[in-house]
């Protein structure tokens, strides 16, 4: 599992939202570097991790991140996940709360989806298989990024 991290201290995992990678929390994992240790994976099958043999499931990511946890010597950290990051994030509660200090979930939800969000999702997911993943960015980025970090912050 691909992960960057920063800073030593008290152990903060989190956890990206699809389909994005650890990347996203570059401003988060310098800010919080120095009074933390901010480990910030790529999720399997995004970013540099590969997407393995198992079927992929937010409970399968879990203990990819509890794995991760061990590798690195950590008995427990704080967990946090944004959307999909919070999903697994919530996996991580259900199937290693041993492993946790506490928890951040950010633009996430415990419920499940409905049927037309469960409808889309198999959409994005046919088409990212037929088409390849490129057209994620036009299908998502309008989701992503708010008329105002358009106008003012170009780059993001």
């Amino acid at each position: 599992m691909y992960t960057r991290s920063a800073g030593q201290g008290l152990p903060v995992v989190l956890l990206h939202a699809f389909p994005l990678s650890s990347a996203m929390w570059l401003t988060q994992r310098e800010g919080l570097s120095s009074s933390c240790e901010v480990v910030t994976p790529d999720l399997r099958g995004f970013g540099g991790s590969p997407l393995g043999d198992q079927e992929p499931s937010v409970d399968v990511m879990a203990d990819d991140v509890a794995r991760l946890l061990d590798h690195r010597g950590i008995d427990r950290a704080v967990v946090g996940g944004q959307s999909m990051g919070g999903y697994v994030t919530m996996a991580m509660c259900r199937r290693h709360p041993d492993r946790l200090l506490g928890v951040v979930l950010a633009d996430t939800k415990a419920g499940a989806d409905t049927e037309a969000a469960r409808a889309n999702r198999e959409r994005v997911a046919t088409t990212a298989l037929e088409e390849g993943s490129s057209f994620l960015a036009g299908e998502m980025l309008p989701t992503l990024v708010g008329r105002t970090t358009t106008r003012s912050r170009a780059m993001v």
